[in-house]
């Protein structure tokens, strides 16, 4: 588990370093800005690396289900963190880099968890 977490810490900072590199952190009090397109298209990609990183488990044929667990649960959970993360750029905009890494944080998680659980 730790083995696998060291990526995900990697890919954070390295995200970090991307969304602090740019020129529009002076407009943090707006909601929507081009940073915050950035964070959501990020956001969206770690969902999809999150249903990919859960469908790196060996599933056996007979476990009845085909494997459609392995793609609904990040997937729900992805999509219901990108919403929380939509709600929160309203509510809280000056925070939006660190709720973004947070987010991708947790969609990566969550691929991870799938992916060593048993169903």
């Amino acid at each position: 588990m730790i083995t696998l977490l060291i990526p995900v810490i990697f890919f954070g900072v390295f995200i970090y370093m991307i969304l602090t590199n740019d020129k529009e952190l002076e407009e943090k009090n707006k909601a929507y800005t081009e940073l915050s397109i950035k964070i959501l298209i990020i956001v969206f990609f770690s969902i999809v690396a999150s249903v990919v990183i859960s469908l790196q488990k060996e599933i056996p044929a007979s476990s009845g289900h085909g494997g459609f667990v392995y793609i609904i649960i990040p997937a729900m959970i992805g999509s219901l963190v990108f919403f929380l993360y939509l709600i929160s750029l309203t509510i809280d905009p000056k925070r939006k880099i660190s709720l973004g890494i947070i987010s991708v944080m947790l969609n990566l998680v969550t691929g991870m968890i799938c992916s060593i659980t048993e169903f």
